[in-house]
Formats: C-alpha cells, structure tokens, sequence
C-alpha cells in the first residue's frame, strides 16, 4: 500500500476509510484488513480495480495511455520532448522551490478557462508542514499553494471535494502512485461489474464509484518521485 487513498476514494458502500494515514476496512470490527462483505457476495472489487499496487503498472498503462504521437520511448517511458523550464514570475520564484512551472501551467490554465479547478497538496493551517490535499478553483488560491512538500499527501482523495464543487475540468497533479489510479480509472471498462447477480442499481452505483472522479480530470500533472519522509 503506498497510502494514495484511491480505494477510500471510489468505494461505493463505505467499507473503507482513511484512517491514521492509512486505508483501512471498517465493514466488521476484527475482520481482516481486506474484508468486503459486498464483493465476497453480489461482487464489486471498484478498489481493486484502480490501486496502483495491483494489476497494471505503469510501464504497461503508459502504452494504452500514450498511443498518439510518441516519438521516443526510454527511461522516461513515451515522452515527445525533455524541457528544462522556469517560471518567470518573480512573485511566484520566491515562493517555489523547483523553478515553479508547475503552479505556472496551473495559474495559466485557470486563467485562460482550460481548467476550473486544480488538485493540489496545500498547507494543513493546523500544522504548516504537514501538506492537505485540496480542491482549488481560484487562480489565487493556485498560486497560495506554489511549494514543494516532501512528506506524503494523498491527493487522490481530494477528487471528492471537485465532485461536490461540481468541478467539470480538473488538473490533477501527483506522483505516479496518484497519477495511476487516475489512469485505472479512465482506462477501465465497467463491463465487468455486469455478472448476473446484481440488482442494476448496484450495478449503477459502482459504476459511477469507478468512473465518475477521473472524468472530471482533463490534465494531469505528474511529478517525479523517489522517497517521501514521515511528518516526524
């Protein structure tokens, strides 16, 4: 478990919460740790489906993601170019920690309506250097939040807050861990959910769980990752 939080995300029947920073199932006191009363029964699996710890991983999603113009094909997996970059705001440099270009494309995007809100990590208020993920829909509060964080910070759970702002064109920006479950989610053919069993509302419901986060995410931003440090 790398903590992204995407199974609590699209769970359709609550049995799982984050809890202490970590997943955890909440459906039997003293079951085991992955206990779902719901898919040993009528079937569901919705987090199973989208953990970037299980079934596909990156290198193999990248060939279904990227299949347009993708010149080159290395260590940094399909790309069509490698560009040092800057931001060249000077209010903006002397917030960010990496050259800013990041909270740049973002600011850009809100401002020129290609985006109407973008996921971020931002400062907890109660604990400056513990980051929160958030939902942010202001280009102000986009470049509020311009920093580096180095203690992990489950974005992918801030998708919830997009759907309940209504937000239709999201940026997502996360590591590959955050970026995969978005991928899974887009990727993934709820056909599977139809076996027979179930009652078409259910069939309805976990459909909307697996798919309706990522279709509101229009651009993704991934960062790289090597180690991430605990707030102690």
């Amino acid at each position: 478990c790398c903590e992204c939080g995407s199974c609590v995300l699209v769970c359709p029947h609550n049995v799982i919460e984050y809890i202490d920073g970590k997943p955890q199932q909440v459906a039997k006191k003293g079951g085991a740790f992955d206990f779902c009363g719901i898919s040993q029964g009528i079937g569901c699996d919705v987090c199973a489906q989208v953990c970037p710890r299980l079934g596909e991983r990156e290198h193999a999603i990248a060939e279904q993601v990227f299949t347009g113009d993708a010149p080159y094909n290395g260590g940094f997996g399909r790309y069509r170019r490698i560009l040092a970059a800057r931001c060249s705001d000077p209010e903006l440099l002397k917030r960010c920690q990496d050259g800013g270009v990041v909270t740049a494309l973002l600011a850009w995007a809100r401002r020129t309506g290609r985006i109407d809100g973008a996921i971020v990590s931002s400062a907890d208020p109660d604990k400056p250097a513990s980051p929160k993920p958030k939902a942010m829909t202001t280009e102000e509060e986009i470049l509020g939040s311009g920093t580096s964080w180095y203690t992990y910070c489950p974005n992918n759970l801030a998708l919830e807050m997009a759907e309940q702002l209504d937000l239709k064109q999201v940026a997502f920006v996360g590591v590959p861990c955050q970026i995969t479950p978005i991928r899974k989610m887009q990727l993934r053919d709820p056909a599977y959910l139809v076996n027979g069993r179930k009652k078409q509302q259910h069939v309805d419901r976990q459909t909307k769980f697996l798919k309706s986060f990522a279709e509101r995410v229009s651009l993704t931003i991934g960062l790289l990752c090597s180690e991430v440090f605990t707030f102690n």
